[in-house]
């Protein structure tokens, strides 16, 4: 159930403050005595001089991808010490350095008859750059946004065109009033690109066969590789953040002052005790949120899926589009050059229910890869033709990798007009006394649920000199 354990350090060689080692504190719950057992690790005989209380102003933040740098980054801002937990070396080398980086208006949601995914998505990415420059600095730019993506309507859509459309006009009637009320997503000037515009197929040079409509909109996707670094810089600057590398989350206990964290350092069980804890983990959430008396509400489903990430190609056509509605792909350009492919029958590679899912191999094995890469490119290049002109001969590189992605859903798969999982606004922070774990749904909502976070907990009951004045 637990991957291998790599090194436990301490960054700035020091352990942090809270910490203590027992010889008994694990065997209390069943569960985590369970997780000890299967992931072979032996608890220290003798108790810590370290043992104390939790530090007045602190917090866990469990896992770093970007919802949990966020979330660090927005308590640090308001005066928490945090210490950020993670099994990388470093944060963010998980999915959210490795997807496509679109920042959602909502077109994609537009099953969801309800609408709130899209007015969720829709004021989440207006919030995006605003937020990210809270902690970033005022002046800091998005790096290398992609190319305005089209939407392809597929032959075999769940909608048709009429509904799409309706769906769209309503997105766009959003966004312009948010426009006129001086906001901007990404910053993009108003007038930068179409918000919506329908389009000719072949005048976008799109199969009519495959694609009978298309409409060009202003969404567009970040380089998330390009954004992770700079926020992993963020974390190293800030003095009132600590990140724990190579930790695996072991359970959480909450009680009425303090947060109980049971994490694993090179075999042995440590303990900490913060004020708060925060649970920002991608697919092993569910399972630390149990061991703090969370249940989930209803059900769930984990899809690995695989992303196929192109540098160094000689490929003339500037494009990015996202075919709906149904499963089917993405292609994402940036000016970089760099050109990010998904095709979803070939990329899903499992679906699970279990609590804590069994993963494939994040970079697939020989032949699976060369055969995921050739159906992705041929049912992409029957929708876009161009796209068969992509030369990848020497001087490219391909990239192969693969996320769990999770989201409550029944268990039918975006194939189905009925499956839960085209609507996603059952997401967000779910409080037990000062545990606090966030579904972030998508890449999109993470500085949105950070600052919710922030406004939740509201400012540390310390000094506030001890924030970083890079903040």
């Amino acid at each position: 159930m637990l991957s291998q354990l790599s090194e436990f350090y301490w960054v700035k060689d020091q352990k942090p403050s809270g910490f203590m080692v027992r010889g008994n504190a694990l065997a209390e719950r069943t569960l985590v005595a369970s997780l000890l057992s299967m992931a072979g690790i032996q608890r220290l005989r003798e108790p810590s001089s370290l043992s104390r209380t939790a530090a007045t102003g602190s917090v866990a933040v469990l896992g770093a991808g970007i919802q949990g740098v966020c979330c660090a980054l927005e308590l640090a801002h308001r005066g928490w010490q945090v210490d950020l937990f993670d099994r990388s070396a470093q944060p963010m080398m998980g999915a959210s350095g490795f997807n496509e980086g679109k920042i959602h208006l909502g077109f994609v949601y537009s099953n969801d008859p309800s609408r709130q995914t899209a007015q969720m998505m829709i004021e989440a990415a207006f919030n995006f750059l605003p937020y990210l420059r809270r902690w970033l600095g005022s002046s800091w730019q998005l790096p290398d946004l992609s190319t305005p993506f089209v939407y392809s309507l597929h032959r075999e859509s769940l909608l048709n065109a009429l509904d799409i459309e309706e769906q769209f006009a309503f997105i766009a009637r959003r966004i312009t009033e948010l426009y006129a009320r001086g906001e901007a997503y990404l910053g993009l000037p108003r007038g930068a690109s179409p918000v919506l515009s329908r389009i000719d197929p072949p005048s976008a040079k799109l199969d009519a066969e495959q694609i009978p409509a298309a409409w060009q909109t202003l969404e567009r996707a970040v380089d998330a590789e390009a954004l992770a670094r700079d926020l992993r810089a963020a974390v190293s600057r800030c003095r009132s953040i600590r990140f724990i590398a190579g930790t695996e989350v072991l359970a959480a206990d909450p009680s009425q002052h303090a947060v109980r964290i049971d994490v694993s350092q090179g075999g042995q069980a440590i303990e900490a005790s913060y004020e708060h804890a925060v649970n920002t983990l991608w697919d092993g959430r569910l399972a630390i949120d149990a061991t703090a008396g969370i249940t989930p509400h209803r059900r769930w489903l984990h899809r690995f899926k695989y992303g196929i990430m192109i540098h160094g190609a000689r490929w003339e056509h500037a494009f990015s589009t996202t075919v709906v509605l149904g499963p089917f792909g993405d292609i994402v350009t940036y000016p970089s050059g760099k050109i990010y492919l998904s095709w979803y029958p070939a990329c899903l590679a499992a679906v699970s229910e279990d609590l804590v899912p069994q993963s494939p191999p994040q970079e697939p094995i020989e032949p699976a890869r060369s055969e995921l890469i050739h159906k992705s490119l041929s049912a992409l290049g029957a929708i876009y033709p161009p796209l068969e002109a992509l030369d990848l001969g020497d001087g490219a590189s391909i990239q192969v990798e693969g996320r769990q992605i999770f989201a409550w859903a029944n268990h039918l798969d975006i194939d189905r007009h009925e499956s839960e999982l085209h609507a996603r606004a059952d997401v967000g922070i779910t409080s037990k006394g000062r545990f606090h774990s966030i579904n972030t749904g998508k890449y999109t909502l993470g500085p949105t649920f950070a600052v919710e976070l922030g406004e939740r907990l509201g400012a540390a009951a310390r000094s506030p000199a001890l924030v970083t004045a890079s903040l």
